[in-house]
C-alpha cells in the first residue's frame, strides 16, 4: 500500500512473516515501483537473518551477554 502527495510518500509492505515495514519518503515524486523494489530487495536478507540459529550467529555472541 502507499499513499502519496506533494510532500511525501509512505509505503507499508509485509516485510518478513512475523513483521511488517513502512517507509516515509519526503520525496512525494518518488518512484513506486523503485521503492518497492529496494523492500522486495531487503526483504530477502531479513528472511535469511530470520532464517538463522541466533546460537549460531557470530556477529551476535558479542551482543547477548549485554543484553542479559
Amino acid at each position: 500500500m502507499h499513499v502519496r502527495n506533494s510532500h511525501f510518500a509512505a509505503f507499508i509492505d509485509a516485510f518478513t512473516p512475523n513483521t511488517f515495514i513502512m517507509v516515509v519518503l519526503a520525496d512525494g515524486n518518488v518512484s513506486p515501483a523503485a521503492t518497492l523494489m529496494n523492500i522486495r530487495s531487503a526483504r530477502k536478507h531479513f528472511e535469511a537473518l530470520e532464517a538463522k540459529d541466533t546460537n549460531d550467529r557470530e556477529d551476535l555472541k558479542f551482543i547477548l551477554p549485554l543484553l542479559e
